[in-house]
């Protein structure tokens, strides 16, 4: 039987055996415990965050940013200043053009009206029947007899030449008032007086498919122009 000093011996190395054990389990976890707490943890390979990641090559421009930038009263500028001086041009020149264009209508309806509103409008007027005698650069002359009651007779009135048919022929013509200037009646005189208004048509017509760029209307003018040139040469 063993005696009470060797038990004891035998519990305080059991006791010491168990203590080590339990330290030595322990120590990872004090190890692990024991590192600094400012640094992370990683696993594997540590990232660093040098250089920021890039993806492909960055773009660059040639020039650098003064040159790509334009100065104040640069080429822009310029640019800019000679399209605004461009579409004045362009605007001042279609303003002419229409202003010129208006001119010549305005100056044909003028004339043609002056010859015209006798033809047109013969109720009331003095009218008759000429007889063409004798024709001298543009003026034809010739009696006149009143197919009116009341109307006067006249010994000689003119008419324009290009108005009167052959020598010898009689014309229907009206008088303008206080004048021996007889103007011809009907179709052909109507048409006759129209002439120039036709030959404005055709001038404006050019006006403005050469300076407005308006073909399709300077294609109507021209057309009016040529039908009543037309049927005035055929009237008479």
């Amino acid at each position: 039987m063993p005696s009470t000093s060797t038990r004891t011996r035998t519990a305080g190395s059991s006791a010491a055996g168990l203590k080590a054990g339990s330290k030595s389990a322990s120590s990872p976890r004090l190890a692990r415990s024991a590192r600094p707490a400012g640094k992370p943890r990683t696993s594997g390979k540590p990232r660093t965050s040098g250089k920021p990641r890039t993806t492909g090559k960055p773009r660059t421009s040639g020039r650098p940013a003064a040159a790509r930038k334009p100065a104040a009263g640069g080429p822009g500028r310029a640019r800019r200043a000679g399209a605004g001086l461009r579409r004045l041009l362009v605007a001042a020149r279609s303003a002419l053009m229409a202003v010129l264009t208006l001119v010549l209508l305005v100056a044909g309806v003028w004339t043609s009206w002056h010859t015209a509103q006798y033809a047109m409008f013969v109720k009331g007027r003095e009218r008759g029947t000429m007889t063409v005698a004798v024709c001298h650069g543009e003026r034809c002359t010739g009696p006149y007899e009143p197919s009116v009651p009341g109307g006067a007779e006249h010994a000689r009135v003119s008419i324009a030449a290009a108005s009167a048919p052959e020598q010898g022929a009689r014309i229907e013509v009206t008088l303008k008032p206080g004048t021996d200037s007889a103007v011809r009646t009907g179709l052909g005189g109507i048409l006759h007086a129209w002439v120039p208004f036709a030959g404005a048509l055709l001038l404006a017509a050019l006006v403005v498919a050469g300076g407005l760029r308006m073909h399709r209307t300077a294609w109507g003018m021209g057309l009016v122009g040529v039908l009543l040139l037309g049927g005035a040469f055929i009237a008479l």
